[in-house]
């Protein structure tokens, strides 16, 4: 059998991997390629200009026939990159978000020893990467263990923040023009609140872990974040809950009340974002804080003694060197906090970065802040436990949460690596029923994007939660 490289999955492959291998240099038209599926191989052959190259796999020796197929076409084009200058990737083949699948595959048929090196082997995963993801795979295999049928996890969206920052292209709006929608927003938000929580209800799930993210959640008044915390021990906390997450994001939106209230509540694992702590950068990328006011509240917190305080921080911010970068580095974990996201920087194309700038900027050398990150977070007793990728990362690089031991995000875990079933409430939230078998795909429900259309309109609101009820119906004993 001869596959059309028109289909629409391995199309999409192939014009992601090219782009990776190649950058701008070459588009996918200017490949002639195929494949060919016969005795138990899946045979790849492509061209670019006049060369041709060639690579077979064995299906039997892959999760699926498609893997083994993306997997022939990625090995071809590594190939071709290597004879016209390509780019070298630190993930091989891969080029989803989650890379992570692939080595819970060999861990579950090979045994968590044989992880690094069957990703080496089979997808060309160098081998750093291959231990990221065997670490994070024994922390998959810790919260799938405390899995139970009916457990679910929920996120609330708060998508509003102090400024845009430079290279955000998350749908969040700035407070300067959308302070006047706080009120009506929560209005709608506890509406919908209301409406999942009868949904939980009705099917008897166990809320497992809560996380509020944004945007910047820490914006809210005293008050509105008093309301919101009471709203969520009304209807959603119960024994069951494991992990309450609020992302206060900014620290100029830290106050000691705020923080009181928080732990008064139940909050027992928080986020305070700084990115870097080089002054100028924070000003150049639009953050309306400094160094010194993250110092201040990460101490602030401290005092609450909260489970954990986890800080962000981005690899490749313009203009800061591998020394601003090391600096920053050492100077969030010398505040004590136990969680530390090392996230690669994406110049995303809706990001105002890349509509200012393009691709001209000077970032570095990404590879250098990426391994001296991984290196400097293992000497400190920190273990990598999630790990996921994006579109247009740096050097494809990816984003990676850091623990010290056992300190890791239950929901972190349980939703990317899509362990849970995720409820999302709010604008831009989105939610996920995880399917209970392998032949069947997850099913997503999105809510409008933008706080003014989610406000004006719950019509929308009301046919996702509907629809969301319609699969656990449908789902049957498994929900």
């Amino acid at each position: 059998m001869i596959l059309s490289i028109n289909e629409k999955s391995f199309k999409l492959y192939l014009e992601h991997i090219v782009k990776e291998v190649f950058s701008e240099r070459f588009a996918d038209e200017l490949l002639d390629a195929y494949v060919k599926i016969e005795n138990g191989f899946a045979s790849a052959e492509v061209k670019l200009l006049k060369e041709i190259v060639s690579s077979r796999e064995r299906i039997s020796e892959h999760p699926s026939e498609s893997i083994a197929v993306t997997c022939a076409l990625g090995k071809c084009i590594i190939k071709l990159g290597r004879l016209f200058g390509g780019n070298s990737l630190p993930y091989g083949v891969l080029t989803g978000v989650r890379p992570l699948k692939l080595a819970k595959d060999i861990c579950v048929h090979s045994g968590i020893e044989s992880v690094i090196e069957g990703l080496e082997a089979k997808y060309l995963v160098r081998a750093d990467k291959g231990e990221l993801l065997s670490s994070c795979v024994k922390y998959d295999g810790v919260v799938n263990s405390l899995h139970k049928i009916k457990d679910v996890s929920l996120y609330v969206s708060i998508p509003f923040c102090p400024s845009r920052c430079s290279y955000c292209s998350f749908v969040s709006s700035s407070i300067e023009s959308k302070q006047r929608l706080i009120p009506e927003y929560l209005k709608a938000l506890f509406y919908e609140m209301e409406c999942v929580s009868r949904l939980v209800s009705e099917f008897s799930l166990n809320i497992k872990s809560i996380y509020v993210g944004g945007g910047t959640p820490g914006i809210l008044t005293e008050e509105y974040l008093k309301a919101l915390l009471v709203q969520i021990n009304k209807l959603f906390i119960s024994d069951t809950v494991v992990e309450f997450s609020f992302e206060l994001g900014r620290p100029d939106t830290v106050t000691e009340r705020k923080l009181e209230l928080l732990k008064q509540y139940g909050v027992d694992r928080i986020c305070i974002n700084t990115q870097t702590t080089n002054n100028a950068i924070l000003e150049a990328i639009h953050r309306k804080h400094t160094a010194e006011q993250y110092f201040s509240a990460v101490e602030l917190a401290k005092r609450f003694d909260f489970s954990s305080i986890n800080t962000d921080l981005i690899a490749g911010l313009n203009g800061e060197s591998l020394e601003s970068f090391k600096k920053s580095l050492s100077e969030v974990i010398s505040t004590g906090v136990d969680n530390v996201t090392v996230h690669t920087l994406c110049v995303k194309k809706s990001s105002s970065l890349r509509e200012t700038y393009g691709t001209s900027l000077d970032y570095g050398d990404i590879d250098s802040l990426i391994e001296y990150s991984q290196k400097y977070c293992i000497s400190k007793g920190f273990e990598p436990y999630y790990l996921y990728r994006q579109k247009y990362a740096l050097g494809n690089h990816e984003s990676v949460g850091w623990c010290k031991h056992g300190k890791y995000s239950h929901y972190n875990i349980a939703m990317m690596n899509e362990i849970e079933t995720v409820i999302g409430m709010g604008a831009g939230a989105t939610s996920r029923v995880v399917s209970i078998s392998d032949s069947e795909k997850h099913h997503h429900f999105e809510n409008f994007k933008y706080p003014d259309d989610y406000i004006r309109d719950h019509h929308k609101m009301l046919k996702q939660i509907e629809g969301i009820g319609k699969v656990l119906l449908r789902l049957g004993e498994g929900y």
